[in-house]
């Protein structure tokens, strides 16, 4: 069984976020209204003053991930098992080998399909298993306990720090294990390296429909068919991807919004199927690519852009906890079909 890496310190940490560390109420309070600036955009706008006081409102570009050790890297389920239980060993291969992991996962994917009692089980009554892309089951099986490529993210930071604040300690001697995570990424910077698959799918099939109306005549079939398979083969082509369906109208079986928990949770995933770099790592290799030392291996000194992360001191917990009690976020209002 091995360990998975973990921060030692924040010097370590800082070197891949943007690292801000927060120890007081008033850091706490900085801290939100730089969020709000990053979230609303212009502060001095009337739009952006209407939009702060409409409940409703989101942007969709800025997604954020609450995470309750600081110490933690982002590492996705997948890579979990794949790390610590050693499953290379399996294949006679070594942890780093990709296109194993990506066999790995293929097999993971149909194994769930095949099963069809165990699908049937989670599946909601509206979908088949002959519908189901592979991004709206892994969707699925993400929020059932079972091991995908994704990692959760949320619109919404404080539906994130409630996660952040699930099972704090407190008086723990390293100093970094006194301190839980929020993370932030504005989306909108990095299209080009980190694209959102379900819009740039939902292009084509746009396209194909003007081009089946516009020559009915023609035979498009062939061209829905390959786009429509929407698969895992598909996807592992891409180091990152962004599945989110809240700036798009999609498709219902296409959806990342497969289960009721993604929706109240205001929930979308990243896609890394990189077998053993978190999230960060993969992130910073692919924004900030041309940035190398002369031997070849990255320069994280000179990273240009990278994750927003806010490490909060874990005595703020609760007074993070009352804003959310105040706000209505608690467990039964993101899991709503949960049993007692």
């Amino acid at each position: 069984m091995s360990e998975l890496e973990e921060y030692n310190n924040f010097e370590e940490k800082s070197n891949f976020f943007y690292h801000n560390i927060i120890d007081t109420k008033e850091d706490l309070l900085k801290m939100f209204v730089r969020i709000d600036d990053i979230y609303y955009g212009n502060k001095d706008s009337i739009q952006t003053e209407r939009n702060k006081k409409n409940i409703n409102y989101y942007n969709p570009n800025i997604i954020f991930r609450g995470v309750n050790k600081a110490k933690y890297k982002l590492f996705n389920t997948i890579q979990r098992k794949w790390i610590q239980e050693e499953i290379y060993l399996k294949y006679n291969s070594n942890a780093e080998n990709a296109s194993i992991f990506d066999k790995f996962i293929n097999e993971n994917i149909e194994n769930y399909r095949t099963n069809k009692n165990k699908l049937n089980e989670i599946l909601n009554t509206e979908y088949t298993n002959e519908r189901l892309t592979d991004i709206g089951l892994l969707s699925i099986l993400q929020h059932n306990e079972f091991f995908t490529p994704l990692l959760d993210w949320s619109i919404n930071y404080f539906i994130a720090l409630y996660f952040s604040t699930l099972e704090i300690n407190s008086n723990i001697h390293s100093d970094i294990d006194n301190y839980f995570s929020l993370y932030l990424i504005d989306t909108n910077k990095y299209l080009d390296n980190l694209p959102n698959f379900i819009f740039i799918k939902q292009l084509v099939m746009y396209s194909v429909y003007n081009l089946r109306n516009k020559y009915p005549k023609n035979d498009f079939n062939y061209v829905e068919n390959i786009i429509n398979i929407y698969n895992y083969n598909i996807l592992k082509n891409h180091k990152l991807l962004l599945l989110s369906d809240w700036k798009y109208l999609v498709e219902e079986n296409i959806s990342v919004n497969t289960n009721q928990n993604i929706l109240c949770q205001k929930g979308l995933f990243i896609f890394n199927n990189d077998p053993i770099l978190p999230l960060e790592n993969v992130f910073n290799e692919s924004i900030n690519k041309n940035i190398i030392n002369i031997d070849g291996s990255p320069y994280y000194d000179q990273i240009k852009d990278k994750i927003w992360c806010f490490d909060i001191h874990n005595d703020l917990s609760s007074d993070i906890k009352l804003i959310l009690e105040k706000k209505g976020i608690n467990r039964k209002k993101l899991y709503p079909n949960e049993k007692d």
